[in-house]
């Protein structure tokens, strides 16, 4: 008697000690198993099958034999998104000086679900499905149980079309995460009680394509400073910027604050990113269990091109800058920001970079 009293207590206090939680969209939507996802991911203490690796590789013990894993993911993704209009106090100061947002009020959406692979870089899916899989084997008469598995603790990516308004939040976009080779071990201790550890190998990328506006007062004020020194000649969409004087050349530019300014494009990776679960699961009685689990964070560093691409738009107005003769080499100020705004002709900045990311 005394001891279920014990037992009921402590119950009541596990579950007066809950907690808030927080959900993310992407993490394990893409591991693919329904029993998981159903639950918002929360089997930490009913591990399913060899997806433990996962989730509580303690949960391995309960595998007997061979068990083998194939399973098919399928789905459909949307994200439509609406551009507000601005306030009126904003619209009419814009307005006075000549400038109108063409996007507000447009309606935006995804074309395609997309991914980051190795070798391909950003790929649009047509179709969003994939398989993955796992096996485990627990020989006979033992206390440990060994799996592998792949599986994707985080995939999502979209596209959107050339004309969509919505290209100012991301033209391309794409993260990958996908454990390639996972081995993992489950002991148990006694009857109730059993441990578990995973190590995951993962790949990891990222691909990012912004056309990059900056509808900002600090844009507004350098278009009507660049108006006041440089006169206009020609008329309507063929008007050009002409100086007016020495120094500083800022004509030949078309700015506006709701015009593209730059356009980043990121293609970055890491083939090894290693992580480890760690598990156990108490049988408390035949109708509870507790289950603790920790995921290592992983603190990768992929590398690879990144490119900034200045538009047709501000492109004649940073060559300005960058050309202009109070820029002397002579003096190791002028020269260092003469070889920090040195643009190509093209207007397209390449470097080989290191974006670090905690996952």
């Amino acid at each position: 008697m005394q001891r279920k009293i014990i037992k009921s207590a402590l119950v009541f206090c596990l579950l007066l000690s809950c907690n808030s939680s927080y959900g993310q969209l992407f993490q394990n939507l893409l591991i693919g198993n329904a029993k998981a996802i159903s639950l918002g991911n929360a089997v930490t203490a009913d591990p399913p099958g060899i997806d433990s690796i996962h989730f509580n590789p303690a949960g391995l013990t309960r595998l007997k034999g061979r068990q083998y894993e194939v399973k098919l993911i399928a789905g459909d993704v949307s994200l439509n998104g609406q551009f507000q209009e601005n306030s009126q106090a904003f619209k009419d100061n814009n307005e006075a000086k000549g400038f109108f947002d063409p996007l507000a009020g447009k309606s935006t959406s995804i074309d395609k679900f997309a991914i980051y692979l190795p070798g391909g870089g950003h790929t649009a899916l047509p179709v969003l499905a994939a398989p993955l899989g796992g096996i485990s084997y627990n020989p006979k008469g033992s206390k440990f149980t060994f799996a592998n598995s792949v599986y994707a603790p985080m995939i999502f990516g979209m596209t959107r079309k050339d004309d969509d308004p919505g290209l100012v939040y991301g033209k391309e976009f794409s993260i990958t995460r996908l454990t390639y080779f996972s081995p993992s071990v489950g002991y148990e201790l006694t009857d109730t009680i059993s441990i578990g550890i995973s190590v995951g190998l993962s790949y990891v990328g990222l691909g990012v394509n912004l056309p990059f506006r900056s509808p900002s007062l600090l844009i507004q004020e350098l278009t009507q400073m660049t108006n006041q020194v440089c006169g206009r000649i020609g008329e309507g969409e063929e008007s050009k910027y002409v100086f007016e004087g020495t120094g500083i050349n800022l004509c030949g530019a078309e700015l506006d604050p709701f015009l593209t300014v730059f356009d980043v494009k990121v293609g970055v990776e890491t083939m090894m990113s290693p992580t480890v679960n760690l598990g156990g699961l108490w049988d408390v009685t035949d109708w509870l269990t507790l289950g603790i689990a920790y995921q290592s964070e992983a603190n990768d560093k992929l590398e690879g091109p990144i490119s900034l691409g200045l538009s047709e738009n501000f492109h004649p107005w940073v060559v300005g800058i960058s050309q202009s003769p109070l820029l002397g080499d002579d003096d190791l100020l002028d020269a260092i920001v003469k070889e920090a705004l040195d643009i190509p002709d093209n207007g397209i900045i390449v470097r080989n970079g290191i974006i670090e990311l905690t996952t």
